[in-house]
């Protein structure tokens, strides 16, 4: 037995050289039954069940446990050493279910590259890249939609990435396995493009969030990065008269088991980071995209009420109230603006909607809509107490890659995905509406 994880365990053959086998000489077990809780690391065993897969995983299944035996002899492994990046994943098939260890080619860096699922389950991506290039980013990140340039890059992708598995089967782990991606634990903080300069664990595949190959690591010291790779920049040093920031909340929703939080719990911490990450950026002015889109508006009160008692010397109001906004739109999700009304007075406000956009802008839609699905625009005008200057901004929330669109919005494959033409229309109908100073 070579390691235990959170719903079964893995084993492994002695065969001569395992570093060099054709085929895998390593299987997981899954356990339900909690026989993993009788073994330890090294233990040989003999175990009877169906090899079977399930969701990409080679596994034995339906494990006689009464015909489990546990023999006198002991074994251990050191991993077979793996490098990234590789012309085919495929060629890892014959490792899983095996220890492995990942490492980089030379003149590449194995690093820290996507954690968007970190948070919420505890993975991340790292993917081995050319030195020069460092971390990877999103193809139009760097370059304008191409698409033969974005074939590379997928082709580059499909050999370069692999997903660290924390071994837990909870929803937001707290702690987490690998460090705080907010700064909680500033001896453990894990921040995108650092080096990986250890990963060891089971290999398995998993098709449950697409067809993954992932590393099972079973403790801090089966991962660890270098954070001084790309440490964290300085804060910039604001010397204007007046800060203005942007940010989206996430689906801040107040009615639970929504779009939001589904419990007290989840946003209480939801809040917590919100209103910890809002105070630092302490901008006289703030753009918030995804704030509940309700009646009454009670998400953008509930927002201001905590932001206003974190921040004693601020004094923050809602364009949405202040303009007597019941609704921005007819999207869940709504855009909005925050104000201190120590330094500003709202003079007016506006929204952009469909019945102000160019009926020959408005028809080369797909959908015949633009603002149905781009989130509707809010232009709002504030007066500075200090010198009478007047200040516009517009906060907008085009319509995301999420989701298939047809025609000119469908995938193009040149790197802008899905929704790129009602984007593009939507970046002109603001512009043409703000032309007119509504």
């Amino acid at each position: 037995m070579t390691a235990v994880v959170f719903n079964g365990f893995y084993i492994q053959e002695i065969v001569p050289s395992e570093s060099t086998v054709l085929a895998s000489s390593g299987i997981f077990v899954y356990d339900p039954s909690s026989l993993k809780d009788t073994l330890a690391e090294g233990n040989e065993i003999n175990i009877t069940g169906d090899v079977v897969e399930y969701n990409g995983l080679t596994e034995l299944s339906n494990v006689n446990v009464e015909g489990t035996t546990v023999l006198a002899g002991y074994h251990t492994f050191e991993p077979v050493t793996l490098s990234l990046p590789v012309a085919n994943m495929a060629e890892l098939e014959r490792y899983e279910g095996m220890i492995v260890a990942i490492n980089a080619t030379p003149n590449n860096d194995l690093v820290v590259s996507e954690y968007y699922n970190f948070d919420r389950y505890g993975d991340i991506v790292v993917c081995s890249a050319d030195e020069s290039i460092g971390r990877i980013f999103q193809f139009t990140a760097k370059y304008p939609p191409n698409a033969s340039l974005y074939a590379e890059h997928l082709t580059m992708l499909g050999g370069s990435c692999i997903t660290i598995d924390d071994n837990q089967s909870t929803a937001n782990p707290n702690p987490p396995l690998f460090g705080s991606i907010y700064g909680v634990d500033s001896s453990n903080y894990l921040r995108g493009g650092s080096i990986v300069t250890t990963l060891k664990g089971p290999l398995y595949m998993s098709t449950n969030f697409g067809p993954y190959w992932r590393v099972a690591t079973l403790s801090n010291a089966d991962l660890a990065y270098s954070t001084v790779s790309n440490p964290r920049e300085a804060v910039p040093q604001v010397t204007g008269d007046v800060s203005i920031s942007n940010t989206n909340l996430l689906n801040y929703f107040t009615t639970l088991g929504s779009r939001g939080a589904n419990t007290a719990i989840e946003f209480t911490r939801q809040v917590s980071k919100t209103t910890t990450a809002l105070s630092q950026i302490n901008a006289d002015v703030l753009g918030v995209q995804e704030l509940e889109n309700v009646a009454g508006n009670g998400a953008a009160e509930d927002l201001i009420s905590r932001l206003n008692a974190a921040m004693p010397t601020r004094s923050y109001a809602a364009a949405s109230i202040e303009g007597g906004y019941d609704l921005i739109g007819s999207d869940v999700i709504k855009c909005d603006l925050l104000f201190d009304t120590n330094k500003f007075r709202m003079l007016g406000s506006a929204m952009l909607t469909d019945a102000n956009v160019d009926s020959v802008l408005l028809n080369k839609s797909t959908t015949g809509s633009i603002f149905t699905y781009s989130r509707v625009p809010l232009a709002v005008t504030l007066q500075s107490l200090a010198n009478n200057e007047l200040l516009t901004v517009a906060i907008n929330h085009f319509k995301s890659k999420g989701s298939s669109g047809t025609g000119l919005d469908a995938d193009l494959y040149d790197g802008a995905g899905n929704w790129n033409f009602l984007r593009t229309l939507s970046a002109q109908a603001l512009l043409d509406w703000l032309a007119t100073n509504p």
